[in-house]
Order: structure tokens, then C-alpha cells, then sequence
């Protein structure tokens, strides 16, 4: 698990506003903890519910699933990418776009809710067996 920081960090660095493994500093910091707040509650609102919450401190841990890290992370990169002046690679909006499309097929995947096949026959087949236990 990252915190909200090492998150930040990465978005920045992908986007060319500070350099790989450096640390943004506390007014861009501020601001970009702003752009993720406003970017989960708008994923929120979008049916994409990470269980995300408005975070205040950068180095708290980032409140997400650890498989959305990425999708987050470069997401934000290209929501920062604008109000930083940074440059979003053809890369990075792909890695975006899938991190974007993992997130919907998984949150599907998670609240599919179970078929409820007691309404259903037996299973008795034509010569009498029972498909359940086959005799």
C-alpha cells in the first residue's frame, strides 16, 4: 500500500514535473491531494466505488485496493497534467484508459450478486437420473 504521497509522486514524475524518485513539494503537493479528492468523488459518482475517502493528509496510506494503484495513479497523472503544464505521453493516456477500464470490469466483477437457482427443476434427464447426483 502507497500513501497519498508516494501516489502523487509518481503522477507528477510520469508527467514530467519532477524528476523519478524526488518528492513534489508542500504546495504542489496540496494541490494535486486536491485534484485526487475531486477525482475519486467524481469516480465515486460515476459508480467506480473504490472506497475511497477525502484524504487531508499526504502521508497517510492512499485508501484504496492495492490492484488500483496503477489506474489511480496514472489517471491523476493526466488530470495533473494541465494545472502543472506537464506532458501526458501516448504511453500514459493508454496506461490511463486501461487502468480506467480494469476499475469498471472489476467493481463489475465484485458486485455481480449470485444466481438464485433454487427456482429451477431437479435436473431429472430423460431417463430419470438426477444431474446432482447422478442417479
Amino acid at each position: 500500500m502507497s500513501t497519498n504521497q508516494e501516489i502523487i509522486d509518481r503522477a507528477l514524475s510520469d508527467i514530467g514535473v519532477i524528476e523519478a524518485g524526488d518528492t513534489a513539494n508542500a504546495t504542489d503537493s496540496a494541490d494535486a491531494l486536491v485534484v485526487l479528492n475531486n477525482m475519486m468523488a467524481e469516480w465515486k459518482v460515476s459508480g467506480k466505488n473504490l472506497d475511497y475517502f477525502p484524504q487531508d493528509t499526504l502521508s497517510d496510506t492512499i485508501p484504496i485496493p492495492d490492484w488500483s494503484e496503477s489506474a489511480v495513479r496514472a489517471n491523476l497523472a493526466i488530470r495533473c497534467a494541465t494545472t502543472f503544464r506537464g506532458s501526458a505521453t501516448q504511453t500514459l493516456i493508454t496506461e490511463a484508459i486501461d487502468g480506467n477500464n480494469l476499475v469498471t470490469r472489476t467493481l463489475l466483477n465484485l458486485n455481480l450478486e449470485q444466481a438464485d437457482m433454487r427456482h429451477l427443476p431437479q435436473g431429472e434427464g430423460r431417463f430419470g437420473n438426477n444431474i446432482l447426483t447422478d442417479s
